[in-house]
């Protein structure tokens, strides 16, 4: 099955209902194989900088095709070098999740972002990128 705008909205949907039974906000950014931005949600009370952060992680995931408890493994100066290289910032979190097929194939990168929400963390981000991953039907 193929992402498409529907099955993208159901998915930004479940992250924010994860969301909300953490009592946090969240963006969430779903962008494509390629790190194209596809779909993104917004929650009330989210920070401004969240928006970047959502997309940023997302983008993170379809560029270096890997959950982020891999990309911590990374050493730092191989992400610095590569958020150099794409002029944008790759962030190793391990919030960060992608959306593979039954065949392991690449479908999408997920970011969830909560970043200046009352008490949001990465895991917290994680949880509801994880949810939104798990809506994918």
């Amino acid at each position: 099955m193929s992402l498409n705008l529907e099955i993208a909205q159901s998915m930004i949907a479940a992250s924010q209902n994860k969301a909300r039974s953490l009592g946090i906000a969240v963006s969430t950014a779903i962008v494509d194989a390629d790190g194209r931005l596809f779909a993104f949600g917004r929650m009330e009370g989210t920070h401004w900088l969240s928006i970047e952060v959502a997309q940023s992680k997302a983008y993170t995931a379809a560029l270096l095709r890997q959950d982020g408890d891999k990309l911590q493994q990374m050493p730092a100066a191989t992400i610095a070098a590569l958020s150099v290289m794409q002029a944008r910032a790759i962030l190793p979190m391990a919030s960060v999740t992608v959306l593979r097929d039954q065949q392991g194939q690449l479908i999408a990168g997920i970011g969830c972002s909560g970043v200046g929400s009352a008490g949001a963390t990465d895991e917290q981000d994680g949880e509801c990128a994880r949810a939104a991953r798990d809506a994918f039907i």
